[in-house]
């Protein structure tokens, strides 16, 4: 039997104005969904699935054709619900109680030609920053809102389908140093597992399939500091104020302090 393929999104971020959540996924493509919409189409379900109950609590099973659109039943709550009267009009009626918010709209991180995941998402000082397999590229996020109004002004019979938006492109690309090796090897790109936003310089922290971790300036597009205490790759990494925390596949958390340059190591 053919195993089925599908997408995974390994981080998501929503924007700036709160309005649109983006997800990057194992082919290196950005979806953008309409987080107003979601949010309608949730009331819609819940108000479909109240009519649903309370026709069920009456011992009335007949249902208009609406009834059996876009209905989830994961946000009910109701207590006067006999649920063996639920059960058994949902096994006989073979109802399908699934909700499915398409998205809207979709973006490369980089060339078509390159089927390869996205790992991290983060924003910034007004920047979308997407780690990848292979290098962190930052996108303005006024771009993207400007590409999406342009085409919501160009289309006023809007597709059912997803669109792409090709003129998005990424405003920096940085690629982390490779893994130096004996005699002079070295690894292929190592790819970005954890990004960290460092807002007392604007600058941020990369935990990637290195042992360290880079401090990076994206203004000046170079490495301004870099972190040496783990001897694997960098799993995540989180920053509050002077105090850095990574976790690494050598099975070790640490605790940076910023302002004096130390770590403290906790296993």
């Amino acid at each position: 039997m053919a195993q089925k393929e599908f997408m995974i999104f390994f981080d998501t971020i929503i924007s700036p104005d709160n309005n649109w959540l983006i997800a990057g996924s194992t082919y290196g493509d950005l979806f953008i969904w309409n987080i107003k919409s979601i949010l309608k189409n949730a009331k819609i379900i819940k108000s479909k699935c109240n009519k649903m109950i309370s026709k069920i609590n009456n011992n009335n099973f007949i249902f208009d054709d609406d009834d059996y659109d876009d209905i989830t039943i994961n946000d009910t709550n109701n207590d006067d619900l006999d649920e063996n009267k639920y059960d058994d009009f949902v096994n006989n009626n073979n109802t399908n109680m699934t909700v499915i918010n398409k998205p809207l709209f979709v973006f490369r991180a980089y060339s078509k030609d390159t089927l390869q995941p996205i790992y991290r998402l983060t924003t910034m000082n007004n920047l979308l920053f997407v780690g990848t397999f292979n290098a962190l590229y930052i996108f303005k996020w006024s771009d993207i809102m400007k590409e999406i109004e342009q085409y919501d002004n160009n289309n006023t019979n809007k597709a059912d389908n997803v669109q792409y938006l090709n003129n998005i492109k990424a405003i920096n690309k940085y690629q982390p140093p490779q893994i130096d090796y004996k005699f002079g090897a070295k690894s292929r790109y190592v790819e970005i597992n954890a990004i960290a936003n460092n807002t007392r310089n604007n600058t941020v922290f990369l935990g990637t399939g290195h042992s360290d971790i880079f401090n990076y300036d994206f203004n000046q597009n170079t490495i301004i500091n870099r972190l040496e205490e783990h001897n694997d790759y960098i799993l995540d990494l989180s920053i509050n104020n002077n105090l850095l925390s990574s976790a690494s596949n050598d099975g070790t958390l640490k605790i940076w302090d910023l302002s004096l340059s130390s770590s403290n190591n906790n296993k």
